[in-house]
């Protein structure tokens, strides 16, 4: 049987209204769920329903606890938006991600993707990161 968030979600992606959207991620904020789930949970509602703008300004607040139990959520399909975003390196940094792919030189393959309109690797060093 589906959840209450599952349902809200459903109901949302058949008809993304603004009320539908705002009912599935109120029940994916539910304090019924783990805090890492429920965080993972409304950036992938954020993402599939095209809220880059609310996704950066939540991120922008996560403690580096947070971002260690979501960040795997940022390489989801329904975030490539959210990714193409020079912003995205922002918040890589501060997930501590960039420091991980200057030292170990491999970089995500988003970065070479040939429509992505920034580089990856000057946008890290733009930032100092």
């Amino acid at each position: 049987y589906p959840t209450a968030d599952m349902e809200t979600y459903l109901l949302a992606r058949i008809d993304p209204s603004k009320v539908n959207v705002e009912r599935a991620i109120a029940a994916a904020e539910s304090p019924q769920f783990a805090e890492g789930r429920r965080t993972a949970q409304v950036i992938q509602l954020l993402g599939d329903f095209r809220r880059e703008n609310d996704l950066y300004q939540m991120m922008m607040g996560f403690t580096a606890r947070q971002f260690i139990a979501t960040r795997s959520v940022l390489f989801r399909p329904s975030l490539r938006k959210f990714r193409q975003d020079p912003r995205f390196i922002q918040i890589a940094k501060r997930a501590g991600l960039v420091a991980f792919w200057r030292k170990t030189g491999k970089w995500p393959d988003f970065c070479f993707e040939p429509d992505l309109p920034y580089d990856c690797k000057k946008e890290a060093a733009r930032l100092g990161a």
